[in-house]
């Protein structure tokens, strides 16, 4: 999984976790989100099923899982999509600071006033030692980590979590009129951005890496055009000057700092007696600096350029692998392993009839996904045409099930709106569960009350919960048989828990 792919599945994740109640995403979208990605674990064997989930499949159904539910969310949060990149490294900042650094090597040099190298004067001394303690520094972390078995990616430290406080407080700011729903999303949005910045550090800080080898690398270019360009139009002259410093020392430190360069592109160096020559406290003028700036940029080319090169590119391939093998642990997180939860069931067909009650397209959506829970991903759904009220006794003269293969369930699908009436919907309950077991039509008969347009009606009014709790007793009370008892389910936010246990009661 990439990192763009990642953001959207933790943001979900974020959502889900942080929002129980279903105020930012409902419920029901995220049950048929579930149903319609369940099809890539269903192309598994059983046998994988039951034992192990390929990593592949499972990054798949959660990458389109997240992003249907992202769209979703993105309807009612239009700024969603731009939240979840907030924290990003700008392409424009990389390329000012490269420019930057750049400019900064070329104007940087050791030319002093009157014309002369001060082959002791920064920056290229500097540099070299600066970049031979990055480079043991290097060493010394990666032998760290691989004796200590640490994990990168997982870090977090103290001040990736301060920037994450200062960016949601900032994001809270622009909220000035901020609804529940709101507080809601923007609490989910904090838990993502801590999880996005623990889960990501180690990519940052690869790049921020990569950054810095790059600017080096054009600071060290930028030195070596300034000296070149400078000495086009210019005599200069190379000297030295110290006050505690004598020749041999002088000789030995340049040696160090300047030899492996002059042996590796054979260039004589200069003797210690030619060093002893240009001194400047002697009264020396020193010499023409045409063989130390051949030296200095040989040198800064060879150890500077080139280790920096190849950092920058290892940097980039560590950075480019953990983008697309993003470190989300699957298997250690409860969220992932209960979606991953997958059963295949029996291929049963299971009936549906509405009555007296018009189903959306989301409502069918949410019914399938409610069974497949229940009776797995194997099970099929049809939905049969809306009874009318008053027109049981036709519907049960003519009715017939439409499918090819055999029904093993039926449910009768009814409105809490809808007042229950002994003679009316009992009776016609009791007629048609007559009817399928004398034929040995279906195997079980269910019924289920949709809740979600009594609750949408009363939910705002005095006592709703004692009025929702009253509807449920008289359907109760209505429905005599003893085979059946009703199921209540709000079809717009659905408890999942709930329906379950409904049901095995049942």
């Amino acid at each position: 999984m990439n990192d763009s792919a990642a953001k959207k599945v933790l943001f979900i994740k974020a959502i889900e976790e942080g929002d129980p109640a279903g105020e930012v995403l409902s419920k029901a979208d995220r049950l048929v989100a579930t149903q319609k990605t369940q099809s890539i674990l269903q192309r598994v064997s059983d046998k994988q099923l039951n034992n192990r989930i390929s990593k592949q499949s499972k990054e798949a159904f959660l990458t389109k899982r997240a992003e249907l539910l992202f769209q979703i969310v993105g309807v009612v949060y239009p700024k969603a999509r731009t939240d979840i990149n907030r924290i990003q490294w700008s392409g424009w900042f990389t390329v000012l600071l490269l420019i930057l650094l750049s400019v900064s090597g070329f104007i940087a040099n050791e030319f002093e006033s009157g014309k002369r190298l001060n082959l002791l004067a920064f920056p290229v001394i500097g540099m070299l030692g600066w970049n031979l303690f990055v480079y043991s520094l290097k060493v010394f972390t990666q032998v760290f980590f691989i004796f200590r078995k640490r994990y990168s990616g997982t870090n977090q430290g103290f001040f990736l979590i301060l920037i994450s406080n200062i960016s949601i407080r900032l994001l809270k700011k622009k909220c000035t009129h901020s609804s529940d729903k709101t507080l809601v999303y923007n609490r989910c949005f904090r838990n993502y951005y801590i999880e996005w910045l623990k889960l990501s550090s180690s990519i940052y800080r690869i790049h921020v890496s990569r950054v810095f080898h790059l600017c080096a690398i054009l600071f060290a270019l930028g030195i070596i055009g300034g000296m070149y360009l400078r000495g086009l139009t210019t005599e200069y002259y190379a000297g030295w000057e110290s006050t505690f410093l004598e020749t041999e020392t002088v000789h030995n430190f340049l040696s160090i700092a300047l030899m492996p360069a002059a042996i590796i592109t054979e260039q004589q160096f200069p003797t210690l007696e030619r060093v002893a020559s240009i001194r400047w406290g002697n009264g020396g003028l020193g010499e023409n600096a045409t063989d130390w700036i051949h030296l200095f940029a040989k040198t800064i080319f060879l150890f500077i350029i080139v280790p920096r090169c190849f950092l920058s590119v290892i940097a980039f391939i560590r950075e480019r692998h953990l983008r697309t093998h993003f470190p989300i642990q699957y298997d250690k997180d409860s969220y992932f392993t209960k979606l991953f939860i997958s059963k295949p069931g029996q291929r049963e067909l299971m009936h549906i009839i509405p009555y007296s009650i018009e189903l959306t397209d989301q409502q069918k959506d949410v019914l399938r996904s409610l069974f497949a829970q229940v009776l797995g991903w194997k099970a099929q759904v049809e939905f049969h045409r809306t009874i009318s009220y008053g027109r049981e006794d036709q519907f049960c003269r003519e009715f017939t099930f439409s499918a090819k293969d055999p029904v093993e369930s039926l449910a009768i699908l009814f409105s809490l709106s809808s007042t229950p009436e002994t003679e009316i919907h009992n009776a016609f309950i009791s007629t048609l569960f007559k009817m399928v077991t004398d034929n040995n039509m279906v195997v079980q008969i269910l019924i289920v009350v949709d809740e979600s347009d009594f609750k949408t009606r009363f939910s705002r009014q005095k006592g709703a919960e004692e009025k929702l709790e009253s509807r449920r007793e008289l359907w109760r009370r209505t429905i005599t048989s003893k085979n059946v008892k009703p199921v209540f389910v709000n079809l717009h936010n659905p408890d999942t828990n709930e329906w379950q246990n409904a049901i095995n009661l049942t």
